[in-house]
């Protein structure tokens, strides 16, 4: 079992989970040259400890859109467009509101926050709009307070590294004054999507992971006193190393290393990071992997990161970030499900969500394939899966903006390309 000599020296005891296993697939392989092969990388095996609840049958390929009175879980409505913001980008949920960050160099930022309970807006923009010159910052809540770090100007020719300058200020913003206070300058740090911003509330401290950056892995920042630390993970060549699509439990981090095979926990007290002592035999085509806790585990999502990308199935899979195992892959059924880079993959009330995307018929990137504005919830205290309904549901041919979830389900900004938003509704579950 990979991993579980560590857990033992540890005096970890690992419980069984509850989840079902069926139609799963091997990871390994032993064939001379191989994954398994003694001369190659060290590929590690499913853990029988871990596993995750099958696909029904029966689903279907049609969308929402296609199949507008659907029925299914959860219950859609709209939300007030009062006072939104024109463009939502960034978004997070703190507890009991939605932020939102419409930020670029193109035009006056704002920072808007929403109260589902309310249905309304209020603005936490700052009196300086300069602040908010800047693209892709990274945006977290840390406690009471929204942290707003970094990012990158695009210059012309007057940055002194060349056409792009690396933002090294911030501000932490009191969610309940809205009052904004500079925080202490650190490593330039931008989070470049969509594999970024990474930035998690741990306790007093805000826990930054970073993609594409050879120097700088993973950044604390200590509200109370200001002070930084920073760690450098793998750097792998023009890759740049770091991570991709972080998640946090509360406990630690996981994430998979920057196109590779590696997966990896990150500890923001002090600042560590830690790659599995095994690889992931993931499917081909640099899978990207997704995560979001249950519990104290993760389910993880990989999903093809090169066209064509309809000749390869997502998995889905169980991670143990302690005992450093995994469960093996089970394959997504195509309809109604596979997605490839889901626009939503979360915990939500303790059921594991999977909504919208793209299902890609296409052989290459020029053609988008179709949007979808459908999805699936696993119950796992019930072992079971479930359609999210499509009543009400926000149309897909637009784009969506950004989707967020909240404590009790999820907000969807539907947005047009050309006119910024033009849309919301809220999922409750």
């Amino acid at each position: 079992m990979v991993g579980s000599g560590v857990a033992r020296a540890a005096g970890i005891t690992r419980s069984p989970l509850v989840f079902l296993l069926a139609g799963a697939l091997s990871c390994g392989s032993d064939e001379a040259g191989g994954p398994n092969a003694a001369s190659g990388p060290i590929f590690g095996t499913p853990s029988p400890d871990l596993a995750v609840v099958p696909f029904p049958n029966g689903l279907t390929q049609a969308t929402c859109t296609d199949d507008p009175t659907r029925d299914g879980v959860g219950r859609w409505k709209p939300i007030s467009l009062d006072g939104a913001p024109v463009r939502p980008g960034i978004t997070v949920w703190t507890g009991s509101e939605v932020v939102s960050a419409d930020v670029t160099q193109d035009y006056a930022g704002t920072i808007k926050a929403y109260d589902p309970v309310l249905d309304s807006w209020r603005d936490l923009s700052p009196a300086d709009v300069s602040y908010l010159s800047r693209h892709d910052p990274f945006i977290g809540v840390v406690g009471g307070t929204l942290v707003f770090y970094g990012g990158f100007q695009e210059c012309s020719g007057g940055c002194p590294s060349g056409i792009t300058q690396y933002l090294n200020d911030g501000w932490t913003i009191d969610l309940a004054s809205g009052v904004w206070t500079p925080m202490q300058p650190g490593p330039a740090l931008v989070g470049l999507p969509p594999v970024a911003p990474h930035v998690f509330g741990a306790g007093s401290k805000a826990l930054f992971i970073l993609s594409d950056d050879p120097d700088v892995t993973v950044a604390t920042y200590d509200l109370p006193s200001g002070a930084w630390q920073t760690i450098a993970g793998p750097a792998d060549g023009d890759n740049g190393g770091g991570c991709e699509r972080a998640a946090w439990n509360g406990q630690q981090a996981i994430c998979q290393e920057l196109l590779s095979d590696t997966l990896a926990t990150v500890t923001p007290d002090p600042a560590t990071w830690t790659p599995f002592p095994t690889l992931v035999a993931l499917p081909p085509a640099w899978s990207v992997v997704e995560f979001t806790p249950v519990g104290d585990k993760y389910f993880a999502l990989a999903v093809p990161n090169l066209p064509p990308y309809d000749d390869e199935s997502d998995y889905l899979f169980m991670v143990d970030p302690i005992a450093q195992t995994w469960s093996d892959l089970v394959p997504v059924p195509q309809a109604g499900v596979d997605r490839r880079v889901p626009a939503l993959f979360a915990t939500i009330g303790g059921r594991v969500v999977i909504w919208g995307g793209a299902f890609s018929m296409a052989a290459t990137p020029d053609i988008p394939g179709e949007l979808r504005n459908d999805g699936i919830v696993l119950d796992p205290s019930t072992n079971t899966w479930s359609p999210v309904t499509c009543v009400g549901a926000p149309l897909a041919p637009g784009g969506f903006a950004s989707v967020v979830a909240t404590g009790s389900g999820f907000i969807v900004f539907e947005n047009d390309i050309h006119n910024g938003l033009r849309g919301s509704a809220i999922l409750e579950l």
